[in-house]
């Protein structure tokens, strides 16, 4: 259910990403962040472009 957040339609910005996390016990902080924000410079820039941030 998720994933399919990731790939909606309709959205005047792409907002959500997906990702499984087969590691989550063993992950380290830092690959998690990295992972989580993976997407957030190109919604930043989008974001801006649009005028919603």
């Amino acid at each position: 259910m998720l994933e399919k957040l990731d790939d909606m339609g309709g959205r005047v910005c792409d907002n959500a990403d997906f990702f499984a996390i087969d590691d989550f016990a063993t992950i380290k902080d830092e690959e998690l962040y990295a992972r989580l924000l993976n997407e957030f410079p190109a919604w930043l820039k989008d974001a801006k472009a649009k005028g919603i941030y």
